[in-house]
Order: C-alpha cells, then sequence, then structure tokens
C-alpha cells in the first residue's frame, strides 16, 4: 500500500484582507485567499453580501489612503479606517467578480466577489415538543408542515418527495430505531432514494435535531442521499448532534449518480458534518459512481470531522467533483479530509473544487488530502487532484 499524504494546518500570513458583516447587518464571513507574495499592497478576502451591508476589512499594511473599488468600478464608503482596519459600505448594484484595494503603494490583488446572502441559522426558533410521529417507508409525495418526531427509519423511495416546510422541527428518538434498519440499525435516519426538498429561510429555518434530554453528536443517524437520487436540496437547516449530518452515499451498488445541493445551512456537533462517499464494487457490477454536489454558504461548526469527500474502489471508477464553496468550517477536529483510495481493479478521481472556504481552528487539520492505493501491480489507481483556490487557513 503507497499512500501520499498533504495537510494544511493553520498558516500565518500577515497580508490579508477579510470581510465580516457587523452585528446589524446581514450575515457574511471571510471568505478566500491571501496573495502573500506581495508586501506593498494587501490582498483581498472574497466575501459575499447584498448591499448595503457593512462589512469590515482587516490588513497589516500601514496606509490609511485607500479605496476599496468593487465589480463594475464601483466604490465602496469607507466610514473608517486604521492602519489595521477598516469598514466599509458593500455598494449597491455590486455585482459579481474582482474586488481591488488601490492604496499609494500599489493595488492589491484582485479576488472574487458574489453578490448575494450567505447567512446559516441558529437555534433561535427550533421547536420544543412533536405534533405527530412517523417512521417507515414513504411511498408517494408528503409533505412535512409541523413539527414531527421520527421514531424509526424513514425512507423516501424513488420517484418520490418529502418536503419539510420553513420553520419545521424534525426531532429525532435518540439511539432508538423501530425500523432496526437502514445504515445504523439502533438509530433513526432519514434515506433519501428520491427527492428531499427541505428549503427553509433566512427567518424560518428548518431544523434536524435530537429528541434528547442531553444531546450528543450521533444521537441519531443521520440525512442520507442515497444512489440516483440527484435533485434533493437542503437549504437554511441546522443539522445536529446526527451520526452524519448529511451523507451522500453510493456504496457498493454499481454504477449510479448522486447530486444535489446542501446551502446555507448550519452543520454542529455532528460525528461528520458533511460525509460525500462513492464506491462501486465488483460483487454490484463496478461500472462508474459520480458524486457531485454543491455544498455552498455553510457553517460546518464543532463536528468530530466537518467534511468528508471518499472515494474508494476495489473494482470500477468512483468520481467526485463535488463543488464546496464560500463555507466556513470551524472548531472541528479535521476540518475537510478528500481521499481516494484503490486496490485490485478499482479506480478513484476525486476532483472536487474548494472554493472561497473559510478554515479556521481545526483541532488537527485544517485540510488533508490523502491518496492511497496497492502496489501490487494489478492496475488500481487513486488521482486525488482537488482544485483549491481563495481559501483562507
Amino acid at each position: 500500500m503507497r499512500t501520499y499524504r498533504i495537510t494544511c494546518l493553520t498558516l500565518a500570513i500577515a497580508l490579508f484582507l477579510s470581510f465580516w458583516h457587523s452585528p446589524q447587518a446581514l450575515h457574511a464571513e471571510t471568505l478566500a485567499t491571501v496573495d502573500s507574495s506581495r508586501d506593498d499592497a494587501a490582498s483581498l478576502i472574497t466575501a459575499e453580501a447584498k448591499a448595503p451591508a457593512e462589512v469590515k476589512a482587516t490588513t497589516a499594511v500601514s496606509d490609511l489612503n485607500t479605496a476599496v473599488i468593487f465589480p463594475d468600478d464601483q466604490l465602496a464608503s469607507i466610514s473608517s479606517i486604521t492602519a489595521t482596519e477598516m469598514t466599509v459600505t458593500v455598494p449597491t448594484g455590486a455585482g459579481d467578480g474582482d474586488v481591488v484595494a488601490q492604496m499609494g503603494t500599489g493595488d492589491s490583488n484582485g479576488s472574487p466577489f458574489a453578490a448575494g446572502d450567505s447567512s446559516t441559522p441558529d437555534d433561535t426558533g427550533i421547536g420544543t415538543t412533536w405534533a405527530i410521529t412517523t417512521s417507515g417507508t414513504i411511498t408517494s409525495d408528503t409533505t412535512w408542515n409541523q413539527d414531527v418526531l421520527v421514531t424509526g427509519d424513514v425512507t423516501v423511495n424513488s420517484g418520490v418527495t418529502l418536503t419539510v416546510e420553513p420553520g419545521v422541527t424534525v426531532f429525532f428518538a435518540p439511539h432508538s430505531d423501530d425500523q432496526a434498519g437502514g445504515r445504523w440499525s439502533d438509530r433513526a435516519e432519514l434515506t433519501i432514494w428520491g427527492a428531499l426538498m427541505a428549503e427553509g429561510a433566512a427567518t424560518t429555518p428548518i431544523y434536524f435535531t435530537s429528541a434528547a434530554t442531553q444531546t450528543l453528536p450521533g444521537d441519531w443517524g443521520g440525512i442520507i442521499i442515497r444512489k440516483n437520487s440527484t435533485q434533493s436540496s437542503l437549504k437554511y437547516g441546522l443539522i445536529q448532534y446526527a451520526e452524519t449530518g448529511v451523507g451522500f452515499f453510493s456504496v457498493d451498488e454499481g454504477p449510479g449518480t448522486l447530486s444535489g445541493a446542501v446551502a446555507n445551512c448550519t452543520l454542529r456537533h455532528n460525528a461528520y458534518g458533511l460525509h460525500l462517499y462513492g464506491r462501486p464494487e465488483y460483487g454490484s457490477g463496478g461500472g462508474t459512481v459520480v458524486v457531485d454536489p454543491l455544498i455552498a454558504n455553510n457553517s460546518i461548526i464543532s463536528n468530530t470531522q466537518g467534511i468528508v469527500l471518499r472515494t474508494t474502489s476495489g473494482y470500477g471508477t468512483a468520481q467526485n467533483y463535488a463543488t464546496v464553496q464560500n463555507n466556513i468550517l470551524r472548531d472541528n477536529e479535521i476540518g475537510m479530509q478528500i481521499r481516494g483510495n484503490t486496490w485490485w481493479l478499482g479506480h478513484a478521481d476525486n476532483y472536487p473544487e474548494i472554493v472561497n472556504n473559510t478554515f479556521i481552528d481545526n483541532t488537527t487539520y485544517n485540510l488533508d488530502i490523502v491518496a492511497s492505493g496497492s502496489s501490487d501491480g494489478s492496475g488500481a489507481d487513486s488521482d486525488v487532484r482537488p482544485t483549491v483556490e481563495n481559501n483562507l487557513f
């Protein structure tokens, strides 16, 4: 077995400019990279915000004669500035594109800016009890419009959509599964072969949580998107105290595709915040498994592992093309792991795009990239080549 590993711990870089909202404004976070090769101008950090959100910029450059230019040559209003910090307002009408700081010592590198809202929910508004209980298989389109307790595995069949309305709290009975099946036979889980539409709003999130009095990570199984489910969407949700907050799994099931979106969610106090795992195998006919969801604008906080992007194969090809952008990964043991492992006749292609994310205070690794495979000459290969751009460590 040969193993190649690249890890990114916290890096101390002197020059950077970071954006975040003041408490009175819309939420945004530090979301990009630093050009440490320059010593004459600050390097910009990507932000995502809506005008007229107020954002704060931090820089080590001692040049108070500064202008911040947003896309379309729009000049930001600077309300305060010191040698180490300035507060500016996103110009009305600012669109997507590069932002540049102009100083007497020179211009900074351009850094991407996206107009939008990167807010994520907390537990304000979470339910305290439930109106109904449920478990078992969902065979026709169903809507949950009131708080619900899941007492065992809920399985959404292929071709069926489960809709969870904004403001609903979905409780899971802790360490209990009256269906005694699924990935964890002793914990309730929500398994999606069809589609899950759980799209909350900034003011009315959707909550997935444990019903335990004393909550702990792993109280319930998780939200598991399965093979050939490609339309699921989770937005403005709080997902906590699960083994796997959200999983995209196609394991030993032959060829297939996994897709969907997780956006503007908070995933916290789980063993895994997000776990994307593709593996064909000989017994299931091999073939190609493709995993390519969008993971964007999420706060992934205080999990054992924040995001895991995993491809393994002993027969067939496992591919990961996920887009992971504009996320905050903070206070996890491992912020993100990208892993490929093969043996025999397996191929793993792990090519995710890791763009404009912020890694803060993850205790073991911020970003851990691992490729391993058989050295027996059988033809297995692990190709782990993520695109890692504009991230802040």
